[in-house]
């Protein structure tokens, strides 16, 4: 959510903040600090039907909380908040957090200042460590003189993920925005404790299992549990695999994900990070510019599959005549003539490539400066035994689908390197860049539909 507005100026709170009454307004201006969307994408993600969304957004257009960028009316014309929206936003925000007032001393308390289904406002006494956070699904035991307690009997925490970078901080007693973290607030202090507290954090989230009830009312406070709970992600799944993909919280296991998965990524930076990560004991066939390692020879075995690509039209008979006096002519010192199409083709695909008999080891091959056909050689090589290791694939748009086929349903598939979403991979879970959050954060949508961020580990 941008911060960059300015709201607000000292004095009488409640003459300056307004509460949001109409619950489709809210939900929409909610929904907008997300991001810029269509009516009908707006109306699906708000869980509002369309002719409702639509009314609503040309009301709220009237008043001047939100533009389109085309012209009124257009097909497609995509929605953002203004000026105006965003202060009618933080308003409302600073509406509820005052319903939260006296402050707690800072600590690691948590306040839910509100909450519309999945999403939640919170309020926080100090900067956050991580960006999920464990809210309980009922009001824990009271133990003190506050009516706030760290016991736990009977609640079960649910997860949360932020759905800003960092919690926005103001002073309640003039509503002023303060820079984050907050200065002068020393927990471990004395002089913490001394005078009333004024400093909040408020901060979007989003339920991780959107299902999972919470009968929490606002304005209660509650502080992280002492044991550990349930992890964020199914057991058998995301956390019994044979290799570490990261974590997401302290209080939560690693993630080793069972299954296969998929990353949608075009930038450079954070492909070759996850592939460090998922390159352990793994055979790796992908462009590797960014690793500290180099590529090692290709399979010479791989060469049955390129001529296949290269030459469909020949009769097999012929295809195996060149394979063999070009596969001879690589390995041996000998020099071996090769019909000279088939060694033009060769070199436009594979170079100056060198290549090996000894391919049981092989665990880095590197596909740049490599053409279609040679690229798709590989993969095909690769997919062509269940032995081995497991497999990182990058897999280019040009990848024939009998070659996609094999590669889904491949049982030694670790991860497949994407720079679009394609289709036939929607059956796995996907990663993506986090967009709020600088890596080595990436973000992991589950087939479950469960969204949450991720910490890549540096293997």
């Amino acid at each position: 959510m941008s911060v960059d507005s300015e709201f607000g100026a000292s004095g009488d709170s409640s003459r300056q903040v307004r509460r949001i009454r109409s619950g489709h307004r809210r939900r929409l201006l909610d929904r907008l600090t997300d991001g810029a969307a269509t009516v009908s994408v707006l109306a699906r993600d708000a869980g509002l039907r369309i002719p409702h969304a639509s009314a609503e957004l040309r009301r709220m257009r009237n008043d001047g909380l939100v533009a389109s960028d085309l012209a009124a009316g257009a097909r497609g014309a995509r929605l953002h908040l203004t000026q105006a929206g965003w202060e009618t936003i933080r308003s409302d925000e600073l509406a509820r957090a005052l319903e939260a007032l006296p402050l707690p001393q800072p600590s690691a308390k948590c306040s839910l200042l509100a909450r519309d289904g999945a999403n939640l406002l919170l309020g926080v006494l100090a900067p956050m460590d991580s960006p999920l956070v464990l809210i309980p699904d009922r009001p824990v035991a009271p133990t003190s003189s506050e009516g706030t307690s760290t016991g736990s009997e009977g609640v079960s925490w649910i997860w949360a993920t932020l759905r800003e970078r960092s919690p926005r901080w103001f002073d309640l007693s003039t509503l002023e925005m303060l820079p984050e973290p907050p200065t002068g607030h020393d927990p471990q202090s004395i002089s913490a404790y001394v005078g009333d507290n004024n400093t909040l954090g408020i901060v979007r989230a989003r339920l991780i299992d959107v299902d999972r009830p919470v009968a929490l009312a606002p304005g209660i406070w509650f502080e992280p549990p002492a044991h550990r709970p349930q992890p964020p992600l199914p057991e058998a799944s995301h956390h019994r695999g044979r290799w570490v993909l990261g974590n997401c919280h302290d209080q939560s296991p690693e993630v080793r994900p069972k299954d296969p998965l998929v990353a949608i990524m075009d930038e450079r930076l954070p492909r070759s990070m996850l592939l460090r990560t998922a390159r352990a004991n793994a055979l790796v066939i992908a462009d590797l510019g960014g690793l500290d390692a180099s590529g090692d020879d290709y399979p010479i075995s791989s060469l049955e599959n390129w001529i296949a690509r290269a030459h469909p039209r020949l009769r097999p008979s012929e295809r195996k005549r060149r394979l063999n006096s070009l596969r001879e002519r690589l390995t041996s010192t000998r020099r071996v003539r090769v019909e000279e199409a088939t060694w033009r083709r060769f070199r436009k695909d594979w170079g100056e490539s060198d290549f090996t008999l000894e391919e049981s080891s092989l665990r880095l091959l590197d596909t740049r400066g490599l053409g279609t056909a040679a690229s798709t050689a590989l993969v095909e090589w690769a997919v062509g035994t269940d032995e081995g290791p497991a497999l990182v694939l990058e897999i280019q748009d040009s990848l024939p689908d009998d070659v996609i086929t094999a590669v889904i349903s491949h049982p030694r598939l670790r991860l497949a390197l994407t720079s679009s979403p394609m289709p036939a991979f929607g059956i796995f879970d996907e990663l993506e860049v986090d967009p709020l959050r600088p890596l080595p954060w990436l973000r992991l949508r589950t087939r479950g539909g469960r969204v949450l961020p991720l910490r890549l580990v540096d293997s």
